[in-house]
């Protein structure tokens, strides 16, 4: 066990360091992290709105077992403002991305929590904000990663996930 924990406390460390620099850094300006770019954080709140809607679009075979109850984890306000709808399910934690038409699978969820926290910012200054979230799964050997929906590309885009000690 004692292994198993000494080999797992770097990526720990490394992911407790990105949600403290994503949780921190939306309330700073100037010199933030950032670059000087707004970034705004926010958290799940759930809630029902939309959601037959994205089961539709969704349709029976994006599920791979049983899901659950699905809800929009979106707070009202940034879907006014960038237009992201963020579903995810009760039972899997099968998190999904509902954007303009699309429909875009959000990390990996299986063993896991799915999508846990969020940071909408234009950090390639491409005049489209990008919507950065963490995510956790596995099943033997717990992983966190992080990721990020690029608005303008249409393309989710997962960190590399790095297995030290091994």
């Amino acid at each position: 066990m004692k292994h198993t924990l000494r080999s797992a406390l770097p990526l720990l460390l490394s992911s407790a360091a990105v949600m403290l620099i994503l949780a921190t850094s939306g309330c700073q300006t100037g010199n933030d992290p950032g670059g000087g770019k707004d970034i705004v954080t926010f958290q799940l709140s759930p809630s029902s709105d939309g959601v037959g809607e994205f089961m539709e679009l969704l349709g029976e075979d994006q599920l791979e077992y049983d899901s659950g109850s699905c809800y929009n984890v979106t707070p009202q306000d940034i879907t006014e403002r960038y237009g992201f709808q963020i579903f995810k399910f009760d039972t899997s934690c099968g998190s999904f991305l509902g954007y303009e038409d699309g429909i875009y699978p959000l990390g990996v969820w299986f063993g896991g929590s799915g999508v846990t926290s969020f940071a909408v910012a234009d950090m390639n200054e491409d005049g489209n904000a990008e919507l950065f979230f963490t995510f956790s799964w596995g099943s033997g050997m717990h992983r966190s990663q992080a990721g990020y929906f690029d608005s303008a590309k249409k393309d989710v885009v997962i960190f590399d996930f790095i297995n030290w000690g091994e």
